[in-house]
């Protein structure tokens, strides 16, 4: 019962947000001065990633580290394929949704997951309303794949889920 009501309160945030481009602008810069979920260790932590010459695989394996998860406990539970996170592994740069399965699943704030994918080549889009739609999630902490998959589901274009097959 609660998730139901809290699914329907995050979805009418969702579309509040999806709709006001000025809070996007203003996003942008925020949430990168003023990252409230980072505490000191992890900021360093983080300043450490952006400053080192680590490979997309190597910066994904640390911030890895920080859960209680093994690599294949990790991507069995990001629903990567066994042989994406082996080609991965040989230095593959993963396809978008992918990188946004790993970045959900490893809960990672706004700025850690925009240092991930900056390694993997990618840059935060906030121009497509699918992304929009992950940019929420890593906001308002919605790691839940359920909740993802149905958020990303009430989009009128590209509405397909990212973690369950349909």
């Amino acid at each position: 019962m609660f998730f139901a009501r809290r699914s329907v309160h995050v979805t009418k945030d969702l579309q509040s947000f999806l709709k006001d481009k000025e809070l996007h602008r203003k996003l942008k810069i925020s949430l990168v001065v003023n990252d409230p979920t980072l505490d000191v260790l992890r900021t360093q932590d983080l300043i450490e990633k952006l400053t080192n010459d680590d490979s997309f695989f190597e910066t994904l394996v640390s911030l890895l580290k920080r859960t209680d998860l093994s690599e294949p406990a990790f991507y069995i539970k990001a629903n990567i394929s066994r042989q994406v996170w082996h080609s991965m592994l040989c230095g593959r740069l993963p396809k978008r949704d992918t990188l946004y399965k790993a970045i959900l699943t490893l809960e990672l704030s706004y700025v850690e997951a925009t240092l991930l994918m900056n390694k993997a080549g990618y840059e935060m889009d906030w121009s497509s309303s699918r992304n929009l739609v992950i940019i929420f999630c890593l906001i308002h902490k919605v790691f839940n794949t359920f909740e993802i998959d149905n958020l990303l589901g009430t989009l009128k274009k590209d509405n397909q889920p990212l973690f369950s097959k349909e």
